[in-house]
């Protein structure tokens, strides 16, 4: 498990994962018996788990109630980084979030496990939540593609659009030992979306291991440029030196030595459509002198709109025949230059 940072060892134990750290490609031989099952002790939070004998499908991970699965699974690359993975391969280890403490189980197939074992197999599987890859192409993720002098690269997704999912499944594990390749946001998340307010939202990231220069490239439609910002602190002739990238339509910059970089997203707003006309109650009311007057268009329409006292009398005209947009309006009306309770 993972709880106050990494730890020197000098013993393996069954069922748990370690970083190793070799100085050339090379075989390992482990020898002993081989496992087609078994149950691994983890911890509420993050864990970096060992493996079985034989590839096991994360359809085939059990966890003991009251556990539950709370990330994907995710493998080490050093091309990429952390990866989401659905087959756990042996002689890997493999990171994963769960809610509780207690055991999981670790299967080569369901027909493997004892009758004796207090587990119901008829039980749904946790929610898996769907690969970022995936999740881009479903709901238009745009991202942020970062290419070290290393030839390693990561990917980084973001959306300004007002959508709904739960990025906690998005979130990386821990961050790997000093040295080693990792970029992420400083969330430790891999996508980020913008607020649904009229804020613009910084998203810091983070850099691990990386080897400069850095090539970032991007692609944007064109009806989202104007949205996305690069904040970049970089080193200039040893100073440090604020550059704002703008992120738009098919584009790429390489970065030298950089002391921070911030993604900058201006929320996207798809107004919805009405389905019918509505003419709401003005508000504040009563007012003095200023009232705002709300309506709805569910089409392109020409809009006249008049006031009239409680006598019936016009008093002011607000729209006279004016071609408006589909959506909702709304118009200040002033009435400074009428005679007090009017």
């Amino acid at each position: 498990c993972y709880d106050v940072g990494y730890r020197i060892k000098d013993t393996l134990r069954k069922g748990e994962g370690y970083w190793l750290n070799f100085s050339s490609d090379q075989t390992v031989n482990i020898s002993g018996t081989t496992r087609s099952i078994d149950t691994i002790d983890v911890r509420d939070g993050w864990n970096m788990i060992g493996m079985i004998s034989y590839p096991v499908l994360i359809s085939n991970i059990v966890p003991i109630p009251p556990v539950t699965i709370r990330s994907n699974y995710f493998g080490y690359d050093g091309a990429t980084g952390y990866y989401s993975e659905d087959t756990l391969k042996p002689g890997c280890s493999y990171w994963l979030k769960v809610s509780h403490t207690g055991k999981i189980v670790l299967q080569f197939n369901y027909g493997l496990l004892k009758s004796d074992k207090a587990i119901s197999l008829s039980k749904p599987q946790d929610r898996k939540p769907m690969k970022i890859s995936e999740l881009a192409k479903e709901i238009g993720l745009r991202s942020l593609i970062f290419k070290d002098a290393g030839g390693r690269t990561k990917e980084l997704y973001f959306t300004s659009k007002p959508i709904e999912f739960d990025v906690a499944f998005y979130e990386l594990p821990p961050l790997p030992p000093s040295g080693i390749f990792d970029v992420r946001f400083a969330s430790h998340r891999v996508v980020e979306v913008a607020g649904f307010d009229n804020q613009v939202h910084e998203f810091p990231i983070l850099l691990n291991g990386v080897v400069f220069p850095v090539e970032l490239s991007w692609e944007i439609p064109i009806e989202e440029n104007g949205l996305y910002k690069l904040n970049v602190k970089k080193i200039t002739n040893g100073k440090v030196v604020k550059d704002l990238i703008e992120i738009n339509s098919r584009g790429s910059v390489t970065l030298s030595k950089i002391e921070a970089i911030k993604l900058a997203m201006e929320p996207q707003f798809i107004e919805e459509i009405p389905e019918i006309f509505v003419l709401y109650q003005n508000y504040p009311n009563p007012f003095n002198p200023l009232t705002t007057i709300q309506f709805d268009l569910p089409k392109e329409a020409f809009v006249t709109l008049k006031v009239y006292n409680i006598l019936s009398q016009e008093v002011a005209t607000l729209f006279d025949k004016e071609l408006l947009d589909a959506g909702t309006q709304e118009v200040e009306f002033n009435s400074g230059n009428l005679s007090s309770g009017v």
